[in-house]
């Protein structure tokens, strides 16, 4: 208000200093001005009756976000402004976003504006005009701030006197230390307030470092204390020899911490430091601390242990006070005492001693336990048969047998021209035991089976499965063997220079034949739909032979890969072959040959039902895994010439398309109806022959070669097809073909030693 004053003075010293006589106009000139000074003053009041006192983030109001939101003209949520007053009658100008809506509430206005602004007007008639109050705080979409404004009523603002103050700033290293001034906490550094000018006292205070003090003036412009705190605190380094790992206290506090290790920003003076271990003496020293100093403080370890090893021979079990240590060896620690070291072994005398531990000094026992043993005497008739104890020779009888370790032992005894025994006998301690036998007049003999597995008995009694290894008499002997349904009897003889090993075939097959009565039919088609390779149609003449009613399915490969050691697990020789291709099929691999060309063969899982996979059509399965299982079942595959004429119904043949129908539906699962993979054998309707599936379902491997060649000049005599090519023939379409594969007289061919999964095959015997 000082420019006021000057004004006025201004006003009136305008005016001559002399004595004038007052006239009528002189009071009213006088309050004219007075009144034009209060309207100065009103008008610069008003600017100052407006201001923010606080604006701040109202971050759980959810008015903006969910009670009351209002949108702008970009359709996005305005952010709400509560601005806290007890004043009506102002006017809100937001710049170039504007502001979407203003609402007078009880003790507040409510402000919506655009996210994003950044200042606001605020204006009054009374109170004058807040001008572009710039937000303290990013306006953001939907969220709630509250503005609290301060205003006042118009009047005369007396001015009162100035007190002149100054500021004074204190900085310290370290910061948040005390400041008191004039003897009085004033705050933390850093620290910053204004203050009357004058002298005053200061100090600086921080734990465990050294205080700060003086005085300052405060004048003429502000005053600026840095200050360094000298620590009043050091470090403690602890050691140990000759050992690490001792458990650390510091003035009787346990530390946690185990040696070597240091500790940091002690306070300067007297410590006391101790260590402790289970194996060690515990020990204590002083220490002394200085300012931003290393001290070091190393202790020597005196041992509370011994260290003591106890070996035995043989290896034995160690106990210590009667609790297990090991067996065999044992070194490890024991405090000071007297303890009971025992060492013990089945079919030994046990060995005890006492042992009295005196810390620093090791120890080493060592037990040499004496067996509980006795003595055999081994006698044959006739005498000079070799003995043998755990596969090693001990001699020929009449033998002894000394210093052996009581027990059950078994012998193997044997003699050229006499059969082998296995006598059991026990030793006991002290005594000398007699096994006398007699060898008997026969040898050892082998019993061996296709499948192995086999019930063996000979002579009416049991002797387990094939194969067996036993002892036979010599002359004549009856064998029985079982494998499921098929069951053998048969005669053997056993002579001193007669065979030593008898293999006998057992093979279960359940293979249902269908008999075909030979003829001559014509082979090929002419058709315009053929494939090109089943013409020209000729004569072919074919005898009497058998075909399996089915293509060869799961489940009867199965056996097979039993019979030649390949479990339905994929296990083999006691080794797995197992790889799991998708939840709905299991691979197995041979690793072994068994039959020319055939290699590594796997059978494959796969059908429309897991429970009914094993009763589809073998695939994925060579000529040569094919043509084993034939020869395994007492059989061969097909020849390209009988597949089609028993396919076309042999004798019976109505000259139909597909195997027994001109409906593809009626016979076959082709690319039409499978749902893309195999399906169980004999679901459809079988030919003329009771054959099932002769098309569609999966590929038939045929024994021959293909050469386009030969099939047209191919002999009218049971054809065998050519003596070598690189492809072999497949006949009658599969579950992926179209209905022209699928026909009686669709050829195709692939390498023998591929598998797919649309290739299978059947059987064929010949009488």
């Amino acid at each position: 208000m000082n420019y006021l004053k000057k004004l006025i003075n201004l006003i009136f010293k305008s005016r001559p200093n002399r004595r004038r006589r007052p006239n009528r106009f002189s009071k009213p000139v006088r309050s004219s001005v007075i009144a034009t000074l209060f309207v100065l003053i009103s008008v610069v009041g008003k600017s100052q009756n407006i201001s923010v006192k606080s604006f701040k983030v109202l971050p759980k109001d959810m008015t903006a976000r969910v009670e009351h939101p209002v949108k702008d003209q970009n359709g996005e949520k305005c952010a709400l402004i509560k601005v806290v007053t007890d004043q009506q009658g102002f006017v809100w100008e937001g710049g170039m976003l504007g502001i979407p809506k203003v609402e007078k509430k009880t003790g507040e206005y409510w402000v919506y504006v655009p996210h994003g602004a950044e200042k606001i007007t605020i204006k009054h008639d009374e109170l004058g005009v807040l001008r572009d109050y710039v937000y303290p705080e990013a306006i953001k979409e939907a969220t709630v701030y509250e503005m609290v404004l301060t205003t006042g009523d118009v009047k005369t603002v007396v001015e009162e006197k100035k007190i002149a103050t100054q500021w004074l700033i204190i900085q310290s290293e370290p910061e948040e230390a005390n400041v008191f001034i004039g003897g009085k906490l004033a705050g933390s550094t850093p620290f910053q307030r204004k203050y009357e000018e004058g002298e005053y006292t200061y100090r600086i205070e921080k734990k465990r470092y050294h205080n700060k003090a003086g005085k300052l003036t405060l004048e003429d412009e502000k005053k600026r204390l840095e200050v360094t705190l000298k620590p009043q605190f050091g470090n403690i380094k602890v050691t140990s020899a000759p050992k690490d790992g001792m458990l650390i206290y510091l003035d009787d506090e346990n530390t946690g911490e185990k040696t070597p290790a240091t500790f940091r920003e002690i306070s300067s003076g007297e410590h006391t430091v101790s260590l402790e271990s289970r194996w060690y003496q515990p020990k204590t020293k002083q220490v002394t601390v200085e300012d931003e100093q290393t001290t070091a403080v190393n202790f020597e370890l005196e041992r509370a242990f011994a260290n003591i090893t106890v070996k035995t021979q043989p290896q034995a079990d160690i106990f210590i006070d009667g609790e297990q240590k090991g067996n065999g060896n044992w070194q490890g620690r024991l405090m000071e005492g007297i303890y009971t070291i025992k060492a013990e072994k089945d079919k030994y005398h046990n060995q005890s001693e006492q042992l009295e531990v005196t810390a620093g000094q090791d120890e080493t026992l060592n037990f040499n336990l004496r067996g509980k043993t006795g003595n055999a005497d081994i006698i044959t008739t006739p005498m000079d048969a070799e003995v043998y104890l755990d596969g090693e020779k001990q001699g020929t009888t009449p033998l002894t047998l000394n210093d052996f370790l009581i027990g059950e032992y078994t012998l193997k005894l044997k003699k050229e021209g006499y059969g082998t025994l296995e006598p059991t006998f026990r030793i006991r301690e002290g005594e000398t035991i007699q096994v006398k036998k007699q060898l008997p007049q026969g040898k050892e003999v082998t019993i061996r089976s296709e499948p192995s597995g086999a019930k063996l008995s000979i002579n009416g009694k049991e002797k387990g499965n094939t194969p067996c290894t036993t002892t036979m008499k010599f002359g004549e002997h009856s064998l029985r063997l079982v494998n499921g349904s098929k069951t053998i009897e048969q005669q053997i003889t056993i002579s001193q220079n007669g065979k030593n090993e008898f293999a006998f075939d057992v093979k279960e097959l359940n293979i249902e034949m269908v008999a075909v009565e030979g003829g001559t039919f014509q082979m090929g088609s002419n058709s315009s739909e053929a494939n090109g390779d089943e013409s020209p149609v000729h004569n072919v003449r074919v005898d009497n032979f058998a075909m399996s009613k089915t293509e060869v399915t799961q489940a009867q490969y199965i056996k097979f890969m039993n019979a030649i050691g390949v479990n339905a697990d994929g296990s083999y020789k006691g080794r797995e072959y197992v790889d799991m291709d998708d939840e709905d099929c299991a691979v197995a691999y041979l690793t072994e040959s068994f039959s020319v060309g055939y290699r590594n063969e796997r059978f494959y899982f796969k059908g429309s039902d897991k429970a009914k996979s094993e009763d589809c059509p073998m695939i994925l399965v060579t000529w040569y895994g094919a043509q084993a299982y034939c020869e395994w079942a007492g059989g061969r595959l097909p020849t390209e010439a009988e597949w089609e004429y028993a396919a076309r119904g042999g004798a019976l043949a109505k000259d139909t398309k597909y195997a027994g129908s001109n409906s593809i539906e009626e016979v076959a699962w082709y690319e039409g109806n499978s749902k893309d993979k195999t399906h169980p054998v004999a679901q459809k309707t079988p030919n003329e022959l009771g054959l099932y599936d002769m098309s569609g379902n999966v590929w038939e491997w045929c024994s021959d070669w293909y050469n386009d060649s030969y099939y047209r000049k191919s002999p009218q005599l049971n054809p065998q097809g050519p003596s070598s090519g690189s492809n072999r023939v497949l006949r009658g379409g599969s579950w992926l073909d179209n209905p022209q594969d699928c026909s009686v007289a669709s050829r195709s061919r692939i390498i023998p030693n591929i598998r797919t999964l649309n290739v299978g095959f059947r059987l064929v015997r010949v009488p």
